[in-house]
């Protein structure tokens, strides 16, 4: 007689699906693993509309699920009760009693064996012991370092509210550590960072990488469309703070240096949701910003060099593992390539974020290797290599499936 599945639950801040930016790649990854594994009720807010269309697909690949839409405008009104209450924003910004209600409704048949919170903000709904056996939290990123960041790149009046934010952060992290069974972040350098914080359970701490899917990203796919070919590509969503900051330097730094030696020079800034200021760029002759497109991988097929000039990274970029993965020579900014193993790193060109003294190294980097094409080609099919071997999906789960094993999961 088969033996039942164990019961397991797991809350999102963003549905998991379609997997199209940094953190849906990660949770619907996870999603799949734990589907495969136990009875699997996932709870999950919606933030874009046209993610809606997707639910019912998920209600399909689980035991159980619940989808609370998430007004962005409302949600951040409720995020300003933090003030009042001494809390970090973004924990009311995703309270919601529908979802309490659903969580709690779960747990009338029996507690779960497994509940898994993704991101620091599914928190509050975990505390409580009798919701599982065991309570696991991916935090991904440590986000107080990355508000910490934030806070020395802004000005009064977001300063002393990014400010704010990096320390109850990092207070909400390091007493997430305290009561959960497990708290992962994507690297280790993220997860010593969490280890790091005062009043932190460091035992408790661990992490498992970010992967790639090397049959989907690959340069031996024949592709039609409207991909247009590209001397250099970014990918990434574009309403995320710190893509459209290193977009906005490099076309102020480095792109006008570059148009000067090659006039003709084309770039692809591909993503979904580019603000105003962004799509102003969109020139056509030069830049092209696309918004969302069905598929990104024909667009990174035709261009020549993937860039990745970000002045504020945490963990792996799945923007740089999906270039290398496509055989794409890329160059990367420090903080981005900073989540990937040592190893990687002769896989690609990197260069040292230096305040403004970088933007001539970025100049010569680019000119030189459009100019060396074989050498480029070369990189691009070693970076290809490096992630077959290292970075597959199957891989970093693993790690992750290890931890389980311990727990008797």
């Amino acid at each position: 007689m088969r033996e039942a599945k164990k019961r397991a639950l797991l809350l999102v801040h963003r549905i998991p699906y379609p997997p199209d930016k940094g953190d849906k790649i990660r949770s619907w990854r996870l999603f799949q693993f734990l589907a495969e594994r136990f009875d699997l009720s996932l709870g999950c807010f919606v933030d874009d509309r046209q993610d809606m269309q997707h639910c019912e697909f998920l209600r399909g690949a689980c035991e159980a699920a619940h989808f609370v839409p998430l007004d962005p405008f409302w949600a951040k009104l409720k995020s300003a009760k933090g003030f009042l209450t001494g809390e970090a924003l973004s924990l009311p910004f995703y309270q919601s009693t529908s979802m309490h209600n659903w969580v709690t409704e779960q747990l009338r048949e029996k507690p779960f064996d497994l509940a898994f919170g993704f991101s620091s903000s599914m928190a509050p709904y975990l505390q409580d012991k009798a919701i599982a056996k065991i309570r696991m939290m991916d935090l991904v990123d440590a986000d107080s370092d990355k508000w910490r960041q934030y806070a020395a790149e802004k000005s009064f009046p977001m300063r002393p509210i990014y400010q704010r934010e990096a320390k109850l952060l990092a207070k909400t992290e390091a007493a997430i550590s305290q009561w959960a069974d497990q708290t992962f972040l994507i690297t280790p350098e993220e997860a010593e960072l969490v280890q790091n914080l005062p009043g932190a359970t460091t035992d408790k701490i661990n992490y498992w990488r970010n992967g790639v899917d090397t049959d989907y990203f690959s340069p031996h796919t024949e592709f039609e469309g409207e991909a247009r070919s590209s001397d250099l590509i970014f990918t990434g969503a574009m309403d995320y703070w710190a893509n459209e900051q290193a977009i906005l330097w490099f076309v102020e730094k480095v792109w006008p240096l570059l148009r000067e030696k090659r006039p003709d020079l084309k770039f692809s800034i591909v993503g979904a949701r580019p603000g105003p200021v962004l799509q102003k760029l969109n020139d056509e002759s030069s830049i092209r910003v696309t918004g969302r497109v069905a598929d990104i991988r024909p667009w990174l097929a035709q261009a020549k060099i993937a860039i990745a000039p970000l002045r504020i990274a945490r963990g792996v970029q799945n923007k740089v593992l999906e270039a290398m993965a496509m055989g794409r020579p890329v160059i990367a900014s420090h903080d981005a390539a900073s989540g990937l193993e040592r190893e990687a790193k002769a896989c690609f060109q990197i260069i040292e974020n230096d305040n403004g003294k970088d933007v001539g190294a970025w100049v010569k980097a680019i000119d030189t290797m459009l100019k060396d094409e074989v050498g480029a080609e070369a990189l691009g099919r070693k970076a290809r290599e490096f992630v077959e071997e290292h970075y597959s999906w199957d891989a970093q789960l693993g790690r992750l499936s290890s931890v389980l094993r311990r727990f008797d999961l």
